[in-house]
């Protein structure tokens, strides 16, 4: 691991760090806001890395689109969750485990 994808790796913890303690003082919604964004940017060290792949590239877009749905509409925000929650467990349970099924519309 080089120096440049340790510092990325070193920006994503303190990320989560700092993300946890204003979480302390924040919209309980932002806690979930908060954690896609930090698969979004778990997906994007992945990538600047060279271990992405793109069934990460897939989930990334269904995160992006999920984060914009908190401030428009909170039961739509919860459906792509329970949405991306299922595809991602379903890989992890099939035996290719090559891509991510696409979430429910």
């Amino acid at each position: 691991m080089g120096n440049n994808d340790e510092s990325r790796i070193l920006e994503l913890i303190s990320y989560m760090l700092v993300s946890a303690r204003n979480l302390v003082n924040e919209t309980p919604e932002y806690g979930p806001l908060r954690l896609l964004e930090a698969c979004d940017r778990l997906i994007e060290v992945f990538g600047e890395t060279g271990i992405g792949s793109e069934p990460l590239v897939v989930l990334k877009k269904s995160l992006d689109e999920a984060k914009t749905l908190l401030m428009v509409d909170k039961e739509a925000f919860v459906r792509a969750l329970d949405d991306l929650v299922r595809s991602v467990t379903s890989n992890l349970f099939t035996s290719s485990g090559n891509g991510f099924p696409e979430p429910n519309p």
